[in-house]
């Protein structure tokens, strides 16, 4: 989903709030096979390390940040670098045939905060 998640808004709120730095970690996978094949080799369903970019933001001398995601143990992971997490912004796309299953994965599988994968917003 990275690279829709950048075509929805990434890039752009970064930009329209004339502050801010955008660093990214290209890790491309197919979500579910991914997460079934680390099952079965006896691995973490999720072998991401996101030390790379935590050690980015604390060069840029940033202690304190807004973070766009959807994925909950991006906090903790940036946490564990001494960075304080103010505030998580949601960067979120809508589903279609394309991308569903894949999202779905992310969301009941990998625990990403995910509420427009079927269509509609959770809760309305």
């Amino acid at each position: 989903d990275a690279p829709f998640v950048l075509n929805a808004g990434a890039c752009s709120r970064v930009h329209f709030e004339y502050s801010g730095y955008y660093t990214y970690t290209f890790n491309y996978n197919a979500a579910t096979g991914t997460y079934d094949a680390n099952i079965k080799l006896g691995f973490p369903a999720d072998l991401r390390d996101y030390g790379i970019g935590a050690k980015i933001i604390v060069s840029l001398g940033v202690g304190k940040l807004r973070l766009m995601t959807n994925n909950p143990k991006k906090i903790t992971g940036l946490k564990g670098f001494g960075l304080e997490v103010s505030e998580v912004v949601p960067i979120e796309m809508e589903a279609n045939d394309y991308n569903r299953r894949y999202l779905r994965t992310k969301r009941d599988r990998f625990g990403h905060i995910l509420s427009k994968v079927d269509g509609k917003e959770e809760g309305k």
